[in-house]
């Protein structure tokens, strides 16, 4: 494998159109694509360089940006505490380049600075989960998948009057439901007035969304075809609030058949709409987290540092020795899996599991 070619560097704004060109390949965002795409939309990634990403970092073979990889700060809510996330973002690699290990040279990288300012815990959203394992990462948390038949709901009784369509720019209480409904999980993360703008008008998507005194609906029509509706996210808080929500989506029959959205539970559903074979619910894997920074995760977690790490990229432990790896120690303090990590203190083991682990934040 040839690296020595290769200069790991920040990305600097100069660069930027170089990155906008990658990702447009990468993630097939056409509006960004150098040909046919929007300076609208190159200007929105830009911003989202410029605003939303805290380290940019790139693989250069000379002056050609062949890989990068970006890191996001979140404020976290992990064991009852508000800590800082990287979230790591935006990597990819042009093809030519790939399966040379530019990535994991990146991540590091990522780590590497990440651990430098004490930053205890990363987090990523992975296109392959297999990918991120050797690099420490572990899945922290499931999502469940619902498919409903909008013609089966009919039944409920609620208001669907109660969901208000507004526009999109004025999203104020959709995120005073969010900072409440963020604050019900482990591993989930709060998102900056920056990410709303982001998430409700990314390059090449059409979003609606839809207001509740106790919650939010926000419609992705753009992923919406086949007659199913795609919804990009539905917090709501109370029984009531599901219970109008579903009135609305029934009410969408002639126009959907389908109705697509992710939870954390399902308890409300069958409560309110109850068990039906017409119902699909998947349990999926969700986020990837691992622990960056032991003595400041520690901390965290109000817990001396007695745990040796064994980091396959010898961030947080060394590569060869040591009772667990990064991803492992954060199912063991959150009680991912029913029984302990075998290796990891006793002590620790659901030391941070008073909430259940759930993030509606992807990046």
């Amino acid at each position: 494998m040839q690296t020595k070619a290769f200069e790991i560097k920040e990305v600097k704004k100069l660069d930027f159109n170089k990155i906008i060109d990658l990702w447009s390949l990468a993630f097939n965002i056409e509006d960004a694509d150098p040909t046919v795409g929007t300076r609208h939309a190159r200007d929105s990634i830009i911003a989202l360089c410029e605003r939303g990403m805290d380290y940019i970092v790139g693989a250069y073979d000379g002056d050609y940006l062949a890989s990068a990889a970006a890191v996001i700060e979140f404020p976290m809510h992990f064991g009852g505490e508000w800590i800082t996330c990287g979230g790591l973002a935006g990597v990819a690699t042009h093809p030519q380049y790939r399966r040379q290990g530019l990535v994991k040279m990146l991540v590091t990288d990522c780590l590497r600075s990440m651990n430098k300012r004490e930053i205890p815990i990363s987090a990523l959203w992975p296109f392959e989960y297999e990918f991120y394992a050797p690099m420490g990462y572990a899945t922290t948390n499931r999502r469940l998948k619902v498919d409903l038949l909008t013609k089966t709901l009919a039944h409920v009784k609620g208001n669907s009057r109660n969901y208000k369509a507004v526009e999109l720019g004025e999203q104020h209480e959709a995120k005073a439901a969010h900072k409440r409904w963020i604050g019900n999980y482990n591993l989930s993360m709060e998102r900056s007035a920056f990410r709303w703008m982001h998430m409700l008008f990314p390059p090449g998507s059409r979003r609606r969304l839809y207001v509740h005194r106790d919650g939010y609906m926000i419609w992705n029509l753009s992923a919406s075809f086949e007659k199913i509706l795609q919804i990009q996210e539905w917090c709501y808080l109370t029984e009531e609030a599901f219970r109008d929500g579903i009135a609305l989506l029934a009410q969408l029959d002639s126009q959907y058949d389908h109705a697509v959205y992710f939870a954390a539970e399902t308890e409300t559903l069958y409560k309110v709409v109850g068990p039906s074979k017409s119902q699909n619910v998947q349990s999926m894997p969700g986020m990837m987290t691992r622990v960056v920074n032991v003595d400041a995760f520690m901390n965290t977690i109000k817990a001396p540092n007695t745990v040796s790490i064994r980091d396959p990229l010898g961030i947080s432990g060394a590569v060869e020795s040591g009772e667990g790896h990064p991803g492992e120690l954060i199912q063991h303090v959150t009680g991912f899996w029913s029984e302990p990590q075998a290796g990891l203190p006793l002590d620790l083991y659901k030391k941070a599991a008073a909430l259940p682990a759930y993030s509606a934040e992807m990046y």
